[in-house]
């Protein structure tokens, strides 16, 4: 399940600043997605044709992919609750 990994890499962040990190980073995904498709797109598109979007949609993959990564090893790492077959009942 992907949902829970998303989840639980932000219990990484310490307690009070979670809140601050995880909604600022949304903020700017937001801004970032508005600047992208009101102006990146619509001249990808008309210089390098359909494969202009490949240029933004393979780093974004690559990133999200490389994130989840990095967020299991973590857990491989520290072992914790929710990775190992021993939960507390």
């Amino acid at each position: 399940m992907m949902g829970n990994r998303y989840v639980e890499a932000f219990s990484y962040f310490p307690i009070f600043r979670r809140f601050t990190y995880v909604s600022m980073a949304y903020a700017l995904s937001r801004a970032g997605m508005y600047l992208v498709t009101s102006f990146g797109l619509v001249y990808l598109n008309e210089w390098f044709g359909e494969s202009g979007l490949l240029i933004i949609f393979l780093p974004c993959a690559i990133a999200s992919l490389w994130g989840i990564q990095y967020f299991e090893k973590l857990e491989k790492q520290f072992k914790t609750p929710s990775n190992t077959q021993e939960k507390a009942e």
